[in-house]
């Protein structure tokens, strides 16, 4: 599949700024009329943490960029206190399908290099977010059955599929040492907040490490 030629990212509090840049709706415009993204058509990608965060503002950079013609997707870190619970990821899941969002992706938040012996604020255990996103999936509409939960590792971009009985079962979408589309199975601590944190997951390379090959 042909990867996004053009990427444009904003966070949500300068989600007005887009809205208002006709120069950005008029440059989308030109390159797809032009056929220059035919075969790759440009993706827009808002990270957006809570259903509170899309207000009108932040629909009318939805609508904006949708006439365009670009093609809208979501990134949602779940974090600790924030957005850790099925009902409001749902509610945030149904709500950016009704803004025009095609794909919406949750990620694991990345634990901070010097909080990991207390854990970082926004961090929580894998198995609570695996849960929490399932049960989105589950109340949410159509738009659920197609979201991913995804870790964003130095190795590559790990989907979680499922935490089951202490086992977590994961698969490598993008790999940095050719196992793209690789399945693993790796036992699951309770306590585990990242892909670190799974014995044997060190056969893949841990953070900062050059993977090796099993």
């Amino acid at each position: 599949m042909p990867q996004p030629k053009y990427m444009v990212t904003w966070k949500n509090n300068e989600s007005l700024l887009v809205a208002e840049d006709a120069g950005l709706s008029a440059l989308i415009k030109r390159l797809e009329n032009d056929g220059q993204t035919a075969d790759s058509p440009i993706h827009v990608t808002a990270q957006i943490n809570h259903p509170k965060e899309i207000t009108a503002e932040s629909l009318d950079c939805f609508k904006a960029l949708a006439l365009a013609g670009a093609v809208i997707a979501a990134h949602v870190p779940i974090r600790k206190g924030i957005n850790d619970d099925s009902f409001v990821l749902a509610q945030l899941l149904n709500q950016l399908s009704l803004a025009g969002a095609v794909k919406v992706s949750f990620f694991i938040y990345r634990p901070e290099a010097d909080a990991r012996e207390k854990l970082c604020d926004w961090s929580m255990p894998l198995k609570r977010a695996y849960e929490a996103v399932e049960g989105a999936k589950a109340l949410a509409a159509s738009i659920g059955n197609r979201v991913k939960l995804l870790m964003c590792h130095a190795s590559g971009k790990i989907e979680i599929m499922s935490i089951d009985n202490g086992k977590a079962y994961l698969k490598y979408h993008q790999s940095n040492v050719g196992r793209s589309g690789h399945f693993m199975m790796l036992d699951c601590p309770e306590e585990a907040i990242w892909f670190d944190d799974l014995p044997g997951s060190e056969f893949y390379g841990k953070s900062g490490n050059n993977a090796s090959l099993m």
